[in-house]
C-alpha cells in the first residue's frame, strides 16, 4: 500500500507527533511512505525512518502552486492513500488528491476549528473552506475523540457519515521504562526536596499556560517548596514571561523552551505533578505521555479531556479558573494513596486504550476498508 502524508509544519507539536507515530508504524509494517511537508526535524525524522520526504507544502490557505504541484505528484505515483493533517493541509492537499482520484482520501485536524481562540471573522471562512473540502473530497474525516466528533457535526456540519473516531497513539513503553535523570533540578540548581510541578506542549493561547502561571503565587503559598516549569515553546512565551514578571514569580517558575525526545522523557518522570490547562483541546497527547510515564495529572475538565481521561484517573479543575487549579495541586500532593491510584489507573487506562500497536491497527484497517 502507497501511503503519502500532508503537513505544513516542520516542528515538533501534537499533529506532527501523531504524524511521526502513524507513518513509522506504516513503514515497520510493510507499507511504502511518502509525505510531503517543509524541511525541519519533523523532515529529519522522517528521512530517518526511511520515509521519502517531498519538499513541499501550502502557503497559503488556498494555494493554487501546491496543488498543482501535488496533483501532478499524486497521479504520477498513484498513491493508495492520502492523509492530510492540519488545516492548510486539509484544504489543499485534499483538492489535489480529489482531484487525482485517489481511493483513501482522510483528512486531519486534532481539534475543532470552531473553538479556536482567534477573531470570528478568521475563523468563518476557515470552517466554510474546511467543510466543504472535508465534505466533498474526504472519504473519512478523523476525530480523536467522541467529544470533537460530536463538535465536527454538530458545529462545523461536517457529514456524520464521514467521521471516524481514532485516537491517538504513544510508545507506551518508551514513557512507562524511561529513567528520571534529575535534568530539571540538576539545570536550576534545585534541591532534592524540591515538589516539581510543570506541563509540556507548544506555548499558545490554547493551551492555558497563563492560568498554570497566574496559580504560581497561591501554588506557592500552599506549597513553599513548590517549583513550575514549562517545557515547550511557541508564540505565547513572550506574553507569559510578562506575566512571569508582573507576578514577581520568576524565582520559582521557569520556562525550559523545547527539549529533545529523550529529556522530556526524563523530566516526565521527574515531575511530581503534571498539569494540562488547555482552555481548548482536541485531544491531549502530553498528558497522556505524562501518564504513561507514571506522574500524576491535574486537568482542565474540559468534555474533550474527560472524554480521553477519567476521575479515577487524574483530577480535574474549572478550565481557566487559577484558584481552584492550585487548591486541586494541593489537595493531590496531601494525599500519596490518590497519588498512587490516580497513578496506577491512568498507566492501565494508556496500555489498553492508546498504546501504539493498537491505534495502528484501526488506520491500517481504515486505509484498507475502501
Amino acid at each position: 500500500m502507497k501511503i503519502y502524508y500532508v503537513l505544513y509544519s516542520g516542528q515538533v507539536g501534537g499533529a506532527e507527533q501523531h504524524y511521526l507515530d502513524l507513518a513509522s508504524g506504516m513503514v515497520r509494517r510493510g507499507h511504502v511512505v511518502t509525505s510531503l511537508m517543509p524541511d525541519g526535524p519533523v523532515a529529519d525524522k522522517s528521512r530517518q525512518m526511511g520515509i521519502e520526504v517531498i519538499n513541499i507544502y501550502p502557503k497559503l490557505d488556498i494555494d493554487p502552486v501546491f496543488i498543482y504541484r501535488a496533483l501532478a505528484i499524486f497521479r504520477q505515483n498513484k498513491p493508495d492513500v492520502v492523509h492530510t493533517l492540519q488545516l492548510k493541509t486539509n484544504v489543499n492537499g485534499l483538492i489535489a488528491a480529489s482531484l487525482a482520484r485517489v481511493p483513501v482520501k482522510v483528512g486531519h485536524l486534532l481539534g475543532s476549528l470552531i473553538d479556536w481562540e482567534v477573531p470570528i471573522w478568521k475563523t468563518i471562512p476557515n470552517v466554510v473552506a474546511n467543510t466543504l473540502v472535508m465534505n466533498l473530497g474526504a472519504t473519512d474525516v478523523m476525530a480523536l475523540s467522541p467529544a470533537v466528533a460530536r463538535t465536527l457535526h454538530e458545529k462545523e456540519k461536517i457529514l456524520k457519515s464521514k467521521i471516524r473516531v481514532i485516537p491517538a497513539s504513544i510508545n507506551v513503553a518508551f514513557f512507562r521504562n524511561a529513567v528520571n535523570k534529575d535534568l530539571i533540578k540538576t539545570s536550576l540548581k534545585l534541591g532534592p526536596k524540591t515538589i516539581l510541578i510543570g506541563s509540556v506542549g507548544r506555548l499558545t493561547v490554547e493551551k492555558g499556560h497563563r492560568y498554570f502561571v497566574e496559580a504560581a503565587p497561591k501554588i506557592h503559598r500552599l506549597v513553599p517548596n513548590a517549583h513550575l516549569v514549562l517545557i515547550g515553546d511557541g508564540k505565547e512565551r513572550a506574553n507569559l514571561e510578562d506575566l512571569i514578571n508582573k507576578l514577581k514569580v520568576g524565582a520559582f517558575v521557569h520556562l525550559l523552551g523545547l527539549q529533545s525526545e529523550e529529556n522530556k522523557q526524563s523530566m516526565l518522570k521527574e515531575l511530581d505533578v503534571f498539569v494540562f490547562p488547555s482552555i481548548r483541546e482536541g485531544f491531549g497527547i502530553a498528558m497522556v505521555e505524562a501518564m504513561a510515564a507514571g506522574t500524576v495529572v491535574v486537568a482542565s475538565g474540559l468534555p474533550e479531556i474527560k472524554a480521553v481521561v477519567g476521575p479515577d484517573e487524574a483530577i480535574f479543575f474549572n478550565p481557566r479558573d487559577s484558584q481552584d487549579l492550585a487548591q486541586k495541586i494541593r489537595v493531590l500532593l496531601s494525599d500519596e494513596k490518590l497519588q498512587y491510584k490516580l497513578s496506577q489507573n491512568a498507566y492501565r487506562k494508556v496500555k489498553n486504550t492508546y498504546s501504539y500497536r493498537i491505534i495502528l491497527e484501526q488506520y491500517e484497517d481504515l486505509y484498507l476498508s475502501r
